[in-house]
């Protein structure tokens, strides 16, 4: 069975999750696993699990 299209929301929400890691990476200086550990926190929230989410 082929993935199913994302929504308009999860499309906004990837993106900024995306956006949020990269300017933690370079402006703070984070690595891209802290930076991307902190977007998700920030974007999605603590209690989601990333595995759930297939993008």
């Amino acid at each position: 069975m082929p993935p199913q299209p994302l929504s308009a929301t999860e499309i906004n929400r990837r993106d900024a999750y995306e956006e949020r890691a990269a300017i933690l990476e370079y402006d703070a200086g984070l690595t891209r696993e802290e930076a991307e550990r902190l977007a998700w926190d920030e974007v999605m929230g603590e209690d989601t699990c990333r595995e759930e989410w297939e993008w």
